[in-house]
């Protein structure tokens, strides 16, 4: 509920341009994580490039933050 459209096509235009890419999301909702690899299909993204993390404690969160190079 927090991905509008616009954004969501900035992200699809980050992923084509950036071949080793990845979008790392938190979902624990497996309709709407099907519904955004469906999306990510429409825009010519392989969906398996989309990576959706559940929800952890806190620190455990953080710790798994070292894996990527660029966090919002």
């Amino acid at each position: 509920y927090k991905i509008d459209e616009q954004i969501f096509i900035v992200w699809m235009k980050l992923l084509q341009n950036v071949p080793q890419s990845m979008l790392w999301l938190f979902s624990d909702d497996p309709i709407a994580q099907r519904h955004l690899h469906s999306c990510a299909a429409s825009y010519g993204v392989d969906p398996e490039r989309m990576i959706f993390a559940s929800r952890l404690p806190k620190e455990q969160h953080l710790q798994r933050l070292h894996l990527a190079d660029l966090f919002l």
